[in-house]
């Protein structure tokens, strides 16, 4: 695979153990000579000048300390590049993430180009008939309201705890679920 020569570093930042763990990954990043972008709120956790957005960014992958959630963030910013992730748990959980918190050294590998891509499956869903306090949301067509695409799953719940609702689940325009409930969690394999 390609080597990697200019990467941003991002991080939860409610963390120190996360913090800490960028902190070293960007030593070593310098130290190997990668240009390295830091996103802005972790920028200001290391006390460091310019900070990026990662949405605008120009670059070749991005290196992610923390936990699901904060994988789940990224990925979720980076999702119209294409923009290949590392991630390091620094969690709890740790399921998206590649690499344990242990493991930092394994990132010299990578940025030499040994490593592969596994491309992960997207869920996009939209949803119809909005409760009136919703439809704020802008339209994607008649009243069809866009959700953020989801990565690994996606709970579709009632507002109102046990409260029914008529759901139709489509498939690529193929209707495959017709039926009542209080919610729907759809998931990718």
């Amino acid at each position: 695979m390609k080597k990697w020569s200019k990467v941003l570093l991002a991080s939860r930042v409610d963390s120190e153990k996360a913090i800490n763990i960028a902190r070293k990954v960007y030593e070593m990043l310098s130290s190997e000579g990668i240009e390295t972008l830091i996103e802005r709120e972790l920028s200001w956790k290391l006390n460091m000048d310019k900070g990026v957005c990662i949405k605008y960014a120009d670059i070749e992958a991005v290196i992610v300390i923390g936990g699901d959630g904060t994988i789940l963030k990224i990925a979720n910013d980076v999702k119209e590049k294409g923009t290949p992730i590392l991630a390091i748990n620094a969690g709890t959980i740790g399921f998206l993430a590649e690499l344990d918190s242990d493991e930092v050294e394994k990132i010299k590998d990578v940025i030499r180009g040994e490593y592969f891509l596994k491309e992960c499956t997207r869920i996009k869903v939209s949803i119809k008939e909005l409760p009136v306090k919703y439809q704020l949301i802008e339209k994607i067509e008649e009243n069809t309201y866009p959700v953020n695409d989801a990565l690994n799953e996606i709970a579709i719940i009632t507002s109102i705890p046990s409260k029914v609702v008529n759901l139709t689940v489509r498939k690529n325009g193929e209707e495959i679920l017709n039926g009542r409930g209080d919610g729907l969690i759809i998931s990718t394999t």
